[in-house]
C-alpha cells in the first residue's frame, strides 16, 4: 500500500476506493488514517461497505454450494478458513499454513462447527493456505469454476 500515493490522489480532489482481498476488520485502520469517506470493497469484492462501515452489498455463498466445498476439502484432507459477511475470519482447526493468513493482519477466530446454520447463512469467501503446485488447487479450479470465483493469492 503506497500511503503517500493515495494521501496525494486525495489532497488533489481524487476520489479513492480501496478494492481489497482483506477484510474490512483488517483495513479499518486505514481507510480511517486516509480518512476515506467513499463506500469501500473487501473480501475480494464480496462484500462493499459504506462509509459507515455498514455492508451495502454482498455475495455469499449459498449453503448447499458452501456445504460442498467444506465436505470436498476435508476430504481432500484439508483444513479451510472462511469469511462472513461481517468481515470475521473463522477454522475449526488451525493449521501452519494459516500463518500467512495472520502474517497479514487478519485475526482467525476458531469456529467448533464451520457447517452450523451461522456459517452457512453468512459465508462469503472460503480459502485453503494451499501452494498453486499443490493437486487441490487444480481439483478447487476444476470442480469449482463454473460456480466460484477462484482467486490465487499470496
Amino acid at each position: 500500500l503506497n500511503k503517500k500515493a493515495l494521501l496525494d490522489c486525495i489532497a488533489s480532489g481524487i476520489n479513492v476506493i480501496m478494492a481489497k482481498g482483506k477484510s474490512i476488520n483488517s483495513t479499518i485502520f486505514i481507510i480511517e488514517e486516509l480518512g476515506l469517506k467513499l463506500t469501500q470493497i473487501t473480501l475480494g469484492g464480496a462484500v462493499v461497505i459504506t462509509p459507515e462501515r455498514k455492508v451495502s452489498n454482498s455475495f455469499k455463498i449459498g449453503a448447499k454450494l458452501y456445504l460442498d466445498v467444506v465436505q470436498k476439502i476435508r476430504e481432500k484432507g484439508h483444513e479451510l478458513v472462511v469469511a462472513t459477511i461481517d468481515g470475521k475470519i473463522y477454522c475449526q482447526e488451525y493449521s501452519k499454513p494459516m500463518d500467512y493468513i495472520t502474517a497479514v493482519g487478519e485475526k482467525i477466530i476458531k469456529a467448533d462447527d464451520l457447517t452450523s446454520d451461522y456459517f452457512k447463512d453468512n459465508v462469503v469467501s472460503v480459502s485453503i493456505p494451499i501452494n498453486e503446485s499443490d493437486p487441490m488447487d487444480l481439483f478447487i479450479v476444476k470442480t469449482y469454476k463454473d460456480k466460484l470465483h477462484v482467486v490465487r493469492s499470496g
